[in-house]
């Protein structure tokens, strides 16, 4: 066989290795939480609440109006979940920071005014982000998966962005030094970034050297069509999806032609040797 064709059956069999090797499914980025109590149930594991960081405060002192002769809630109490239930103003007395910055978060601000959030759920207060009855110290490894699962449950896109993004795909390397949902947007005094100074200022946290330019990258891009009026990334939005778009059909018909011209040289090459014919290239 002469060295055009041998060279020929390799870049072939190297092609539809690469191809095939590129057609597996994608392991899942982010393991799933544990088959545990949920947090919102009126049940309490209580070995797991006594190994909490709340395990050695009485029940009492979060729940001040529980009193064990009156027996179980209203029954019809237990269809809601119960964080639907529980006034978190009270975590205000162990938590006052934490909560004050709370409420001067984006989160607050949307409970105050639902009719301007666009989600379909209540916006979160501090059960809907913390296991109350569970909550136990985490590593800074454990911390970049839990919190993207948290944020997850009310923003989908943006998590799955965010494993797309350079940030996300580090933590699933385990590298720890890359951020999460809360180290740009805040932990309780949340912000949506859409402000260009409180985007540099984010972004100046772990880049000292961060200018304006820097800030304005669209971190959770999405390439749709189908984008809110008053999202101010609405224009970049569908500008992403055309583009997209392009080059998925520019790459996809360089592939096609590539592959079907390798595959015909290798046919006829095969059909030269068969039989016995020397026309080499």
């Amino acid at each position: 066989m002469s060295s055009s064709r041998i060279f020929s059956l390799v870049l072939f069999l190297s092609l539809l290795l690469t191809f095939l090797l590129g057609c597996t499914p994608r392991p899942q980025t982010w393991p799933p939480p544990a088959e545990t109590t949920p947090a919102a149930s009126w049940h309490i594991d209580t070995a797991r609440f006594q190994s909490s960081a709340h395990g050695n405060i009485a029940c009492e002192t979060c729940h001040p109006d529980i009193s064990t002769a009156d027996g179980h809630p209203e029954t019809e109490n237990l269809l809601l979940a119960a964080t639907e239930m529980y006034d978190y103003s009270r975590c205000a007395t162990c938590h006052p920071e934490e909560y004050a910055a709370y409420e001067r978060g984006v989160h607050a601000e949307a409970r105050a005014n639902p009719a301007a959030v666009r989600i379909d759920a209540a916006p979160p207060t501090c059960g809907d982000c913390h296991t109350a009855h569970y909550a136990t110290p985490e590593s800074r490894a454990e911390l970049l998966v839990s919190v993207n699962e948290t944020c997850r449950r009310c923003h989908p896109e943006e998590a799955e962005s965010y494993e797309h993004n350079y940030h996300g795909k580090a933590a699933l390397l385990g590298y720890e030094q890359t951020a999460t949902c809360t180290d740009c947007h805040g932990a309780h005094e949340v912000h949506a970034l859409y402000d260009a100074d409180e985007a540099l200022a984010a972004c100046s946290r772990c880049h000292p050297q961060a200018n304006e330019q820097m800030a304005s990258f669209t971190i959770h891009a999405q390439e749709t069509l189908n984008v809110a009026p008053d999202d101010p990334n609405a224009d970049n939005y569908v500008l992403f999806f055309w583009v997209k778009l392009f080059f998925t059909v520019l790459v996809v018909s360089v592939l096609a032609f590539f592959y079907t011209h390798t595959g015909l040289w290798f046919l006829r090459s095969l059909h030269e040797r068969l039989k016995g014919g020397h026309h080499d290239h």
